[in-house]
């Protein structure tokens, strides 16, 4: 069986490794845990992270460009090692044990290193950075925004998701997030960047007809579908009512779906929206947009930039994250 050979320049991340290990006998010391890995060879540990990750031999062995017995061979060997079952094996589906978990965490963290440290060797090496975002942030902060980022750091590529779900970012590959998390202080990887606000918002013709609360009953509401059952901030109930304006909205409405296409709609003249920060501060600084009743706004969540574990050391990662958080900083203080 191929050994497993790292020099020093990379024992930080066989000591992730080490730590990891779920040997089922007395409490190993650090020695007996480095000599057992010296019998898990790096395919075995790619093809099990491969196989975590998708849940599936098979994928993971066409992934690798390898046969499912190949694969199912590298996971027994490392069963084999660490004295414990790493998958619960079903009819038709793989389940990661709690050592499993535990051995994913390790491996993912030693691969993504390796690779760091291997790739900065080779010629014309490219960092690449990858990010999950909520749809509107993506679209309407970061998106126009990037032209800066290119700017001093012309070597690093992002590969940006936009997606309202909370996903595992070790497991679906990400380096980080920006996310309005449930419980974002729970994790000592989530970096806060600031809290929302809302208000009202229209284009400046709209806005300048409009001088008391009664006046917005003469207007279009444009409607947020999703903001109103999730968030009473992006709510029109929760706003006639703050405003004196009883419950029900009027008959002049507009619904949608997706929050950009909403802000879109007000930005040419199709209403008054509920704006939030920081999505809708280009349209404001620029003009495009003016607040509505500025004494009346609702703060919001506190929205943070979250870290995969893995890559919470990546110099790029952390280049990405500092300047995101400058960048809403700067932006803060304009406003």
């Amino acid at each position: 069986m191929e050994a497993l050979i790292v020099n020093d320049k990379h024992h930080m991340w066989l000591e992730s490794l080490e730590a990891q290990a779920c040997l089922q006998f007395m409490t190993p010391t650090k020695s007996s845990v480095a000599k057992q890995l010296r019998h898990i060879s790096l395919d075995a540990l790619r093809g099990y992270e491969s196989a975590a990750r998708l849940l599936s031999f098979t994928r993971a062995a066409e992934e690798l460009s390898l046969t499912q017995s190949a694969i199912s061979k590298q996971i027994r060997s490392m069963e084999e090692v660490l004295s414990c079952q790493l998958f619960v094996r079903g009819a038709r589906q793989l389940q990661l044990t709690s050592e499993g978990e535990v051995v994913l965490q390790g491996v993912q963290q030693a691969l993504n290193a390796l690779e760091s440290s291997i790739g900065r060797l080779m010629p014309g090496h490219i960092e690449t950075v990858t990010l999950t975002a909520w749809p509107s942030f993506v679209s309407m902060w970061l998106v126009p925004r990037l032209i800066r980022f290119r700017q001093i750091a012309p070597d690093v590529n992002v590969i940006i998701d936009s997606s309202e779900g909370v996903s595992n970012l070790e497991r679906e590959g990400y380096d980080l997030a920006v996310r309005l998390p449930v419980d974002p202080l729970a994790s000592p990887l989530a970096r806060r960047l600031g809290t929302e606000e809302a208000f009202l918002v229209a284009s400046p013709e709209v806005a300048e007809s409009i001088k008391t609360p009664e006046d917005l009953l003469a207007q279009t509401l444009i409607v947020y579908d999703p903001g109103r059952s999730r968030f009473p901030w992006m709510s029109w109930s929760e706003w006639l009512a703050r405003l004196g304006l009883g419950h029900g909205l009027g008959k002049k409405t507009v619904q949608f779906t997706q929050y950009d296409h909403a802000i879109q709609a007000a930005v040419q003249g199709g209403g008054v929206a509920i704006g939030r920060t920081p999505s809708i501060m280009s349209a404001l600084r620029e003009g495009r947009l003016q607040i509505v009743f500025p004494q009346h706004r609702i703060v919001g969540l506190h929205y943070y930039v979250v870290f995969a574990e893995q890559s919470l050391a990546n110099a790029a990662v952390q280049l990405l994250a500092e300047w995101i958080q400058q960048e809403l900083a700067a932006e803060a203080v304009q406003f």
